[in-house]
């Protein structure tokens, strides 16, 4: 206990020597009026940073050399971050010229081919005149070469008898039809274009198609005189009445078999047709 009370009064006593920060021993009592002259209490704004620093401190404070060594560096890196900067500049733009001169050749390379083209056109849309022209011939002499053909099958086709222009028979394309005038049983040979069949009187021909169609599929033209009443037949001959045995040609059917076996005959064509046919008005009447 009296050890701590010893300890206790020799960190109080005001007589016992202490350390200052200078390095004397002074009396603790004393010690607050040296602070007053110690050159480690006293302190002092820096004139350059304004840093409060005690007097020991401020004789070892350089503030501006430091600041001017700080300066320099700072000095030294923009130096060369601007050449850096130059040289990336430098480098940009030579990159952009380059860039400048292939744009500038890309478009002479562009116009040498729209040129280019545009010859191709003109010789292209010239070429296909010559061909329209080459074509519109080749279709002429076509034509014409069918024309001859025609007339060498028609003539081929019809080898006996005349063909006389009908009046208002049209084939499915529009054609008039033409009468064939006494063939000479040629037009039982023929194949009638509607129904397909040979063994009938295809007496209507067109002479641009090339085809045949029978009376039993368009029934023939029939003009009737107003005052005898007497017909006429396609061909515009007049007909006279028969009794005796006959087939007619529009029905196809013999005398012997009908109830009334009156017909009427044009000899010149040899073309009959029965009273029936001319009741029933299965042929188109022409006044």
């Amino acid at each position: 206990m009296a050890q701590e009370n010893v300890i206790k009064h020799m960190s109080e006593c005001p007589y016992q020597q202490v350390s200052c920060k200078c390095g004397q021993n002074i009396q603790r009592t004393n010690l607050e009026q040296h602070k007053n002259i110690c050159v480690y209490y006293q302190t002092q704004n820096c004139l350059v940073c304004k840093q409060n620093l005690n007097m020991e401190e401020l004789k070892n404070h350089k503030c501006l050399l430091e600041l001017q060594q700080l300066v320099k560096q700072l000095q030294e890196k923009f130096q060369d971050y601007k050449e850096e900067s130059n040289f990336a500049i430098i480098e940009i733009k030579n990159q952009q010229n380059e860039r400048n001169n292939q744009l500038s050749q890309a478009k002479q390379q562009l116009q040498i081919l729209q040129d280019e083209n545009k010859k191709l056109q003109i010789e292209l849309q010239t070429k296909l005149l010559k061909f329209k022209e080459n074509i519109e011939k080749i279709d002429q002499q076509r034509k014409q070469q069918n024309e001859i053909q025609q007339q060498k099958q028609q003539a081929q086709v019809i080898q006996n008898g005349e063909l006389i222009d009908s009046n208002q028979m049209l084939c499915e394309k529009n054609h008039k039809l033409s009468f064939w005038k006494k063939p000479q049983g040629e037009e039982k040979k023929k194949n009638c274009l509607k129904c397909q069949k040979s063994n009938t009187t295809c007496r209507y021909y067109c002479q641009q198609c090339l085809i045949f169609i029978c009376y039993k599929c368009v029934f023939p033209e029939i003009k009737f005189e107003k005052q005898s009443m007497k017909p006429y037949c396609p061909s515009k001959h007049q007909m006279n009445q028969i009794n005796d045995d006959f087939r007619c040609s529009a029905c196809d059917k013999k005398g012997e078999d009908m109830i009334q076996p009156i017909a009427f005959q044009c000899a010149q064509c040899e073309f009959r047709i029965c009273l029936q046919c001319i009741k029933n008005k299965k042929f188109q009447e022409i006044n």
